[in-house]
């Protein structure tokens, strides 16, 4: 599945591949201020299921600083993702924290 989300400082493009027992995310990532590529990133996700078609899928991407935060730390990605009646995966929204989404 191809992806584009943010969060408040960082802009990530890229994909998500999962199967039962696993999920990655591969991304280039850059700061949205400035457009500073941050760098390519490997990361495997936790996926759980929200109700019948919707799933939560986390992942904790660290990076060595942005335009809101200049040292090292983590940005957290938490996808609401909706399964469609085709079989297709839909990206609804990114919310890092509880009433933070994006």
């Amino acid at each position: 599945m191809n992806l584009q989300w943010r969060d408040h400082a960082l802009g990530f493009n890229g994909s998500l591949t999962w199967n039962p027992s696993s999920a990655l995310f591969r991304v280039a990532v850059v700061d949205l201020k400035t457009g500073t590529r941050i760098g390519n990133y490997a990361v495997p996700a936790l996926i759980s299921q929200q109700g019948p078609a919707e799933y939560v899928v986390s992942a904790e991407f660290a990076v060595p600083g942005d335009s809101a935060t200049p040292g090292p730390h983590t940005h957290t990605s938490r996808l609401l993702i909706r399964a469609q009646q085709d079989g297709s995966l839909r990206f609804l929204q990114n919310c890092p924290r509880p009433g933070e989404c994006y």
